[in-house]
Formats: structure tokens, C-alpha cells, sequence
């Protein structure tokens, strides 16, 4: 099977449950009297027949503005969707802000994997912007202050940069060129990059420079930015939803699913394809097998539950989150044990060998990128009410640019009343991401993203040495560095260095807005222990991630051990 029908197989199979959105619809119900000169009358019965004869569950919705406003109807529209087929002007010739209002819906819904926004717009280029403006990850108060700052000193050489700007790829090499003209201007990046609030990015501060003198549209909200955008493709995806755009004209080419065919081949297209389709395929098989509810689940009764969430308050001062934690763990492992022996398709051995380019040499960043997707997974509360606990494994991040690895036991993190909120930490650096690669699993480190690695060693203050190049031949100089690199990592790895343990006090366990209030207990002294009314000062920490328990756990048992070390001495010749 070619790697075309196999992204063609996954992306049918995964897809229960559509709905086509548009302000011309015709439903199914409504087939006499059938306009043929309305394109989107006869594509409402072309897409429902096909999608009916292909075992696809399709409901056809006819937009009106006021739908916004109707909270049940948006329900109904995109919970329990798998696809979502969104008109771009949802207003005649206009309503394209209803469309991206729509769209922050759908990218808001985990569940939904697939969007397709369907147009007969011939200037594809001028939707990508509009979607790209829209899901800046700032809102159009921000925009509004960006162009009021910087429109009375640099208006003139934003309009000769717009002649040869790359909107769609931002990191293009020409953007660079554009940054340094501007700094030659007086334009203080730093400053810009500060005002946008974003990290030190000057590519993505030029970007949301150029966006703001545009007239594209803008959010109220500050919506999600693009994890993925394909440039060639004129796809991306958004909080793990693809988001493509098609023309309406497509479905009519043969007897096929051809909305399917053009969004499958979308995505075999993309440079990530395959790991999106793992995680497809992966959904799909949870989905068909991974039950929650088995013989064993039945048969308890309710009684039985109760009684035990009563004897797990009474032994917490009447918390219940142990006992809910543990039943969502036990139904998690129930759901894991009966996939464990499931097969990904994706993983079969001919179609792998046959797939793999194994001569390809990988660069850091990809390597970065997959040890992030081994080693952790960022956790949020999916609403404001199921705001998360500090956990072990939890990894933030303060404004010196120090990271914090919280290794407490999970029996206290559950009870943190018992601890009377003292968490044990470790503390963390950055560290090069080529040094990161090198050193693999030799040392206490942690991936967070395609250009960010962090080092829980005790590292010493500085340990940078210069070359002296001067009478030294290209040969010895590259020698010097190897022996360079070769110390620094041998100070990084795993033995005998120090993961040393911090206890501090948190003054709410509990994550909101991705923050944490966090004081060290070492620095308060003991005479002001016993009279401390809350005024010794707290610092904010910012949640990044959540590694995985076994990789927590390695660095825990480490930083734990290092005080029970015991030391002899040997005369050694």
C-alpha cells in the first residue's frame, strides 16, 4: 500500500461525524425545488449523498448571523464533530469574520481533528492571512497599540517592506534582511518584542509588526497560534486541528469523497504528515477499542463506591481528590491494558522499511522535537473549573529564566495539606540543544521544545573558557574546541554529579492562569518562621509542562539519594 492510500484510509476511517456550515445551504429534507444555478444548494445534497454512501454521519446547518450568540446551537454544531466544512463568506460577499469566529470554535474543541474552510475565492493567499492575522496569539487591542507606537517613526519603511515581505513564512531568509533595515531605522526590537509578549523572537515581532498596518481581520481574543504552518500546502494546524482550504467546485470531480481525497492529500503533503497520522490512527483505535466500561465495572455498586470515596474523606479532612484521582487512574489502565496488544498500521514492518529513508541526517531541532513528544506533554485544565494541582513531574519557569521540576511524591501532591504546602524541587538551566543531543540519556535533562533543553544538575557558576586562536592552526583550534566540548560534557553527565533538592512553600497549590506563587523555605529564617503572616515575599513561576513519571522519577531518585551518600577513601596509585 503506497503511503497516499494509507493517509487516504486513516483520515476516512477517523471521520464519524461532519457538518457543512453555510450561509446557502439546503437541507437534506428540502430536495424539491432545487436551485442548480446556487452552487451551494446542489454541493449540500452532492456532499450528504456521498458522505451517506460512504457510512459518514453528515448534518447540514444554513448559518445566520445571530447563531453566534445561540450557545446550544453551537453545541450542537461541534460537539462530538470529527469535520467541519466552514463557508468563508459566511454574508454573501462578506462574512469572513463569522467564518474565523467559527473557526476558533472548532480549534478550541480538542475532539476535532479536521476543518476545511471551502471557498470559490480565487486569491487562496488572502484567506491564509486572514486565519494567520487572526490566530496571532494577540488580540486587536494589541495590534491597535503596536501601529499607534510605531506608526509615526517608521510608517514609511514598513511600506517599502511590505512590497517583499513573506507573510505565509515569517522565518523566510528575505524577513531577516527586513529586521536589520529596521534596526538601522532606530527600531528597538527588544522593546517590540516586550510590547507583543512574546519570547525573544525577532522574526515573529517583525511579523505581528507588519500585521498591524494590515487590514486583515483581528480577534478580540488573543487565540492560539499555528503549531504548523505549511507554506506550499496553505495549511496549518491549530491546537492540534488541521485547518485547510479548498475549493467548493472540487466535490462535484467524480463519485469519491473528494473533500476527503483533497484534505487526505493535504496531508500526506506535509512535512509532518506521518506523525500526524499516528496520533489519527492512534484515536481511531481508542475510539473503536479502548472502552472504559468492562464486567468488573458493572458489577460494582454504587454503595461500594461511595463507601469508599467516605472512607478516603475521613482519613484527608474531608478531601476527596485522592479518591477521584484514583478512580480516574484505574479507568485510564483498564482503557491501556486493553490496547497495549492494539496494532498501528502505520507501524507495520514492510510499510516502515518501505517508507524510511535511513541515510537522512537529522537536524537538532527534529531531534529535539521527538524527545519533547517522549519525555513530556503540557497539561491544561479544560475549563476554568478543573484548573490542575501541582503534580509531580509539573516544570516551570520564573523570569530569570530558571526552570523547576517538581519531584514530591504524588501522595502528597494529592494531599498537599499534610505537607502543609512545602514542595520539593529542582532547580534547572538551559542548555544547548547540540549539547543536549550529544549527551542523550547520559545525563539529568529534560526537552521542552525544539530549541529548549534543560540541564538539573548542580552546575558550577561558569565554566566557559575562550580559545586563544592566535599562532594556532584551523586543525589545532578544532582540536581545542572538541576538548572544550568533551568537559562540558563530562561536567553534565549523570555521575558523579548533583541534583540537589529545594523545598518551597507554594501559596496555592493549584495552577491558574499557568502560574504558580512559590517562596524558598531555606531563605526565611527561623526566628521569622513562627510569626510569618504571609508577608515574606512570593515569586511567580510559569507552568511549561509535565514530564512523564518515569522520567521524573530518575531525576527524583537521584536528587534524593545525594544525601544519604556515603564516602571512603582508597590510596590510589
Amino acid at each position: 500500500m503506497t503511503f497516499s492510500d494509507k493517509t487516504l484510509e486513516i483520515v476516512k476511517t477517523s471521520i464519524k461525524s461532519a457538518i457543512f456550515i453555510d450561509e446557502k445551504a439546503r437541507d437534506v429534507y428540502e430536495y424539491e425545488n432545487l436551485d442548480d444555478t446556487m452552487l451551494e444548494e446542489k454541493l449540500s445534497v452532492a456532499i450528504y449523498k456521498n458522505f451517506k454512501e460512504n457510512g459518514i454521519s453528515l448534518a447540514i446547518h444554513k448559518f445566520k448571523v445571530e447563531d453566534r450568540e445561540n450557545e446550544n446551537l453551537l453545541k450542537y454544531l461541534f460537539n462530538d464533530r470529527d469535520l467541519v466544512l466552514l463557508d468563508w463568506k459566511l454574508q454573501g460577499e462578506g462574512g469572513e469574520e463569522y467564518s474565523l469566529e467559527l473557526l476558533s470554535h472548532v480549534v478550541h474543541s480538542n475532539h476535532i481533528n479536521f476543518c476545511c474552510i471551502y471557498t470559490t475565492e480565487p486569491n487562496v493567499d488572502n484567506i491564509f492571512f486572514n486565519i494567520l492575522s487572526y490566530f496571532s496569539g494577540i488580540n486587536e487591542t494589541k495590534f491597535a497599540a503596536i501601529k499607534e507606537k510605531y506608526a509615526p517613526g517608521f510608517e514609511d519603511e514598513l511600506l517599502e517592506i511590505k512590497k517583499s515581505y513573506n507573510f505565509i513564512d515569517l522565518n523566510h531568509n528575505s524577513n531577516g534582511q527586513h529586521i536589520g533595515t529596521l534596526v538601522k531605522a532606530g527600531l528597538d526590537f527588544d522593546e517590540l518584542i516586550q510590547l507583543c509578549e512574546i519570547d525573544s523572537n525577532k522574526k515573529e515581532a517583525l511579523f505581528l509588526l507588519m500585521l498591524a498596518f494590515e487590514n486583515y481581520h483581528k480577534s478580540t481574543n488573543a487565540n492560539q497560534k499555528p503549531t504548523l504552518v505549511s507554506v506550499t500546502n496553505r495549511s496549518l494546524v491549530i491546537n492540534n486541528t488541521i485547518v485547510c482550504i479548498l475549493n467548493k467546485e472540487n466535490a462535484f470531480e467524480d463519485q469519491s469523497i473528494e473533500i476527503i481525497r483533497n484534505l487526505s492529500g493535504k496531508i500526506e503533503k506535509s512535512t509532518n504528515s506521518f506523525t500526524q497520522l499516528l496520533g489519527i490512527e492512534m484515536q481511531n483505535i481508542f475510539n473503536s477499542e479502548g472502552a472504559f466500561i468492562d464486567d468488573n465495572l458493572i458489577m460494582i455498586s454504587k454503595e461500594a463506591l461511595f463507601a469508599h470515596r467516605k472512607h478516603i474523606k475521613d482519613k484527608n479532612d474531608e478531601n476527596d481528590i485522592p479518591f477521584k484521582v484514583l478512580i480516574k487512574q484505574v479507568l485510564l489502565e483498564h482503557a491501556y491494558l486493553k490496547l497495549r496488544t492494539a496494532k498501528l498500521s502505520l507501524l507495520n514492518d514492510d510499510f516502515l522499511e518501505s517508507q524510511v529513508d535511513v541515510n537522512k541526517h537529522l537536524k537538532d531541532d527534529e531531534v529535539a522535537l521527538i524527545n519533547t513528544f517522549y519525555n513530556s506533554v503540557s497539561i491544561k485544565g479544560f475549563n476554568v473549573e478543573s484548573q490542575p494541582n501541582l503534580n509531580f513531574g509539573d516544570i516551570f519557569k520564573d523570569e530569570n529564566n530558571d526552570y523547576y521540576l517538581c519531584i514530591t511524591a504524588l501522595c502528597d501532591c494529592l494531599r498537599p495539606e499534610k505537607i502543609k504546602q512545602n514542595f520539593y524541587f529542582v532547580k534547572g538551566k538551559k542548555i544547548d540543544i547540540k549539547l543536549a543531543n550529544a549527551l542523550g540519556d547520559s545525563a539529568f535533562m529534560s526537552y521542552v521544545g525544539r530549541d529548549e533543553a534543560i540541564s538539573w544538575i548542580a552546575l558550577e557558576p561558569d565554566n566557559h573558557i575562550e580559545i586563544e586562536e592566535l599562532g594556532k592552526t584551523p586543525e589545532e583550534i578544532e582540536l581545542e574546541k572538541l576538548r572544550i566540548e568533551n568537559k562540558k560534557m563530562n561536567n553534565h553527565k549523570y555521575l558523579p554529579v548533583y541534583v540537589k533538592p529545594h523545598c518551597f512553600n507554594v501559596k496555592n497549590p493549584k495552577i491558574i492562569d499557568s502560574i504558580i506563587e512559590i517562596r524558598r523555605i531555606e531563605s526565611i529564617k527561623v526566628e521569622r518562621v513562627t510569626e510569618d503572616n504571609g508577608d515574606i515575599a512570593f515569586g511567580k513561576i510559569k507552568y511549561i509542562t509535565t514530564l512523564r513519571p518515569n522520567y521524573t522519577q530518575r531525576i527524583a531518585n537521584h536528587a534524593f539519594s545525594h544525601p544519604v551518600r556515603v564516602g571512603v577513601d582508597f590510596v590510589k596509585i
